[in-house]
């Protein structure tokens, strides 16, 4: 199994953020948490890809997550887009 730079861009108080993390979890995926909040740089990426709410997984760089709510995604299937 490749190494995989896994990057949640995230804020405090987000149910779907949790649940993004959950999952992650769930299939044995390590990642890392930026608060867009505390990170104007995050933000700034964030606003440059034209995400416009949180989370927003991306994996070596490239977006995951680009259903309109995260509850659509299985663990099984956010690993699969992982992969």
């Amino acid at each position: 199994m490749t190494t995989k730079n896994i990057v949640i861009y995230s804020q405090n108080n987000c149910p779907f953020c949790d649940i993004m993390k959950e999952m992650l979890d769930t299939i044995g995926y390590n990642y890392d948490i930026i608060n867009v909040k505390e990170n104007f740089e995050a933000l700034e990426f964030m606003v440059s890809r034209g995400h416009k709410k949180v989370p927003q997984l991306y994996a070596n760089n490239i977006h995951i997550n680009k259903k309109a709510n995260t509850k659509e995604y299985t663990p099984l299937e956010l690993k699969q887009l992982i992969d």
